[in-house]
């Protein structure tokens, strides 16, 4: 589904996707004001059950719990977005089985993002990451054990 437009004053969440669903939010959309203080899983966009939103601009703004909630191996993908004013600054909150790929700085200690409860897989998406190469391996004793054998095995 592509969605275009303005997405405000839902009592739960304002986009809810479930069971493999996916959204892809294009341009200057807004998902302002959605969401229940009384509701834990509330906030402008749900994901559930493996499903995927994909933003390109637009703003998430003012909604109760954060901008995006993502549970059960789903993921969410943007870049472009503005983020103001939801609740507790919550950006992004996921459960240990989902992702998150975003422009978002990226913070100077081993910590996420501020407002950023969510793992990003290996160097996925539009952030940078440089990772560092493996330490080669040290075969200078399985060398020497190679040639111990070597030099007994001529004898006999």
């Amino acid at each position: 589904m592509v969605l275009t437009g303005i997405i405000t004053d839902h009592t739960s969440a304002g986009v809810d996707l479930y069971a493999n669903s996916q959204a892809y939010f294009l341009g200057a959309n807004q998902v302002l004001r959605n969401g229940a203080s009384t509701d834990p899983r509330s906030g402008a966009i749900r994901l559930d059950g493996n499903s995927q939103v994909f933003l390109r601009g637009g703003q998430v703004a003012q909604n109760y719990g954060p901008a995006i909630l993502a549970l059960v191996n789903s993921s969410a993908d943007f870049t472009g977005v503005s983020f103001s004013g939801n609740a507790q600054g919550a950006i992004f909150s996921c459960d240990t089985s989902s992702w998150v790929v975003s422009d978002l700085v990226r913070p100077n200690s081993a910590f996420p993002a501020a407002g950023v409860a969510c793992r990003t897989p290996h160097a996925l998406g539009n952030r940078d990451f440089i990772k560092a190469l493996a330490p080669a391996p040290d075969w200078s004793g399985a060398k020497a054990r190679f040639d111990k054998y070597a030099k007994t095995a001529v004898k006999h």
